[in-house]
């Protein structure tokens, strides 16, 4: 998966979570003692404000505190969280195997975002045995319910033969929807498909059309491509 990407899905998601937590304010000593009384909500919203140092110190080993007590009873926001934070070791020593359990538990209550880092990581081998098939699976749930990156990369699995049979019509299909998203990457790969004819007869108009996207959308090799074909 495109570090890019991933760390967009990261970004996203942490975002997300973060607008509903800030459009209220928080009392944080009435906070604490809330989730002091195994309130899942605090203590995953007081996991938030260390996270990100809103109204408090930035702690991430305090929000890694908070964070458990939640993602312990099933709140998949912490469960996601701690995903993260072992993953690039914020608050903990860095841990692969315990930042796919998480991540495995997020997916599992149909988490999209986790969905897809999981998918990376069983791509990449990262924490477990790498598994291109299971990759395959968890972009192609991730994929039907609108992800982007996975499509993304599903269609790329699908170009180069990564867990799946290798299928051109198929890569042009998930390429097609994101590039319809107006992603740069997807319409030179897209333009690319096109240009070589692999899968569908060279069509190069509909190759000068997505690598002029691609280029209008800040990708230059495009830019580069396109001008040599006209």
């Amino acid at each position: 998966m495109n570090k890019l990407l991933l760390n967009i899905a990261i970004s996203t998601f942490i975002c997300v979570s973060t607008f509903s937590y800030a459009k209220d304010n928080v009392d944080i000593n009435a906070l604490i003692l809330k989730a002091n009384t195994n309130d899942v909500d605090a203590q995953s919203m007081l996991g938030l404000m260390y996270y990100y140092g809103d109204g408090v110190k930035q702690d991430y080993k305090e929000a890694f505190t908070w964070y458990k007590k939640a993602a312990d009873k099933g709140d998949v926001k912490a469960q996601y969280m701690l995903g993260l934070m072992y993953y690039y070791g914020y608050g903990v020593e860095q841990d692969y195997k315990k930042s796919l359990n998480f991540y495995t538990k997020a997916a599992e209550q149909n988490n999209v975002e986790a969905k897809v880092i999981l998918a990376f990581m069983y791509f990449k081998g990262y924490g477990v045995k790498q598994n291109y098939k299971e990759a395959v699976k968890l972009y192609t749930n991730a994929a039907k319910l609108g992800d982007i990156g996975a499509q993304y990369h599903l269609a790329t699995m699908y170009e180069k033969g990564y867990g799946v049979k290798q299928d051109y019509k198929e890569a042009i299909k998930w390429y097609t929807k994101v590039s319809e998203q107006n992603n740069a990457l997807a319409q030179h790969s897209l333009a690319n498909i096109y240009y070589k004819g692999q899968g569908v007869k060279q069509d190069l108009q509909k190759a000068k059309k997505w690598y002029k996207k691609a280029c209008i959308n800040g990708f230059h090799v495009s830019c580069d491509i396109y001008k040599k074909l006209n």
